[in-house]
């Protein structure tokens, strides 16, 4: 890295930064740095792990010292007893010094500014911030649905977000999970920073997944960008599914069985719920999501322009029994509430009704238990080739 030609590089520490060069070296002449949180050499940010002295160059760094990831101090003359071995945080560069005071500077010019922001986030000390107003008592209301907005947590989720092509507004996350993530935040969105225990307080209750993201909803999709236009489709619709649970749980399982959408009906929970999104491990993020308030309309516009057959299962001794039944190629199924089944409504619409014969004096399952065993008795008949 510090080779001959000696690249444009940029000392930062928790006290300030280096202006004058002198020769192979960068000097502090009015502080000593003992903290060196980054560098910037050839215009890429990177984290330092070795100070030493007042003076920083070629000879001040030890061999493989000089890394892209967070460090921790080694032992050296330059070190007190309290810093050696521990572990300092890169955020006070993006959090003190602006990019563009850099990049006044004649000798920073080859300094990228998108290259300087892959290290940025915002600290933030004020629960009165309004740009947090999105995270604020997550469990008291619901701003998010109400703003066509969705808040992921934990950080397999945000991540799967990140991945996921949704335009993402911004990320809360906490000091605790910050060393740990830090190589995944993303460089073109505001992430905010902030101790664990206001976060706690900002959220409403114990922040221990340590991030979360909030995302824009996207506008729902009307069946010719998802149904395929011919051969074996299969569509999984709810009917008024209350728990968050059960609707992260079919969302997951019709992924699991290739479904190539899910309805939810007008009664049913938030399918870009925090906990729906968890349930259903982000599947939620890669299906196509129609969530209707005409239910029965949705499954005529299915039968007639798409040739879907509505298969609606039902607690009826009359119905087929699910192991004698043969599923139309092009198959929605179609699950009920959680308590009272089907509505007459959309039953209407079904163009069979099949059932699952209980042993024990068992009455029913759960929904999602259920829609489970229907759809891999879809996906036999019907493999994917």
């Amino acid at each position: 890295m510090f080779s001959a030609g000696l690249p444009a590089y940029l000392l930062i520490s928790e006290y300030g930064w280096a202006d004058k060069p002198s020769g192979p070296f960068l000097w502090q002449p009015a502080f000593r740095p003992t903290r060196v949180v980054a560098i910037i050499a050839d215009g890429v940010p990177m984290r330092i792990e070795h100070s030493n002295s007042d003076f920083f160059g070629p000879n001040s760094f030890l061999p493989g010292r000089l890394e892209e990831s967070p460090g921790r101090l080694e032992e050296s003359p330059g070190l007190t007893r309290q810093e050696k071995g521990q572990r300092w945080p890169a955020d006070r560069m993006a959090a003190d010094f602006e990019a563009r005071k850099f990049l006044r500077k004649p000798l920073f010019s080859s300094i990228r500014t998108s290259d300087f922001r892959r290290m940025s986030h915002e600290r933030i000390e004020s629960l009165e911030d309004p740009r947090l107003d999105v995270f604020r008592s997550l469990k008291a209301q619901n701003m998010a649905r109400d703003q066509r907005l969705f808040i992921a947590e934990g950080p397999t989720v945000v991540e799967r977000v990140l991945q996921s092509g949704f335009e993402v507004r911004s990320l809360l996350i906490s000091d605790r999970k910050f060393a740990s993530f830090e190589g995944r935040l993303p460089s073109d969105i505001p992430v905010y920073r902030m101790r664990a225990e206001l976060a706690d307080t900002l959220v409403g209750f114990h922040f221990h997944c340590g991030v979360m993201a909030c995302a824009v909803k996207r506008t729902t999709p009307p069946p010719e960008m998802w149904v395929p236009k011919t051969g074996p489709a299969l569509v999984l619709a709810g009917d008024r599914i209350v728990d968050p649970e059960n609707v992260g749980a079919l969302i997951r399982i019709a992924a699991a069985f290739g479904a190539v959408a899910v309805i939810f009906g007008k009664g049913s929970a938030d399918a870009f719920s925090r906990r729906v999104l968890r349930v259903s491990m982000g599947n939620v993020l890669f299906l196509p999501i129609v969530e209707t308030d005409d239910l029965p309309g949705c499954l005529r516009e299915l039968n007639i322009q798409h040739q879907f057959k509505t298969c609606s299962t039902v607690l009826d001794h009359a119905a087929v029994p699910l192991s004698d039944f043969h599923f139309p190629e092009r198959t929605v199924l179609l699950m009920g509430n959680e308590y009272d089944g089907v509505s007459a409504e959309a039953i209407a619409e079904a163009s069979h009704r099949m059932t699952i014969p209980m042993l024990n004096g068992t009455d029913s399952l759960n929904v999602a238990v259920s829609s489970g065993i229907f759809l891999h008795q879809y996906r036999c008949q019907h493999p994917i080739v």
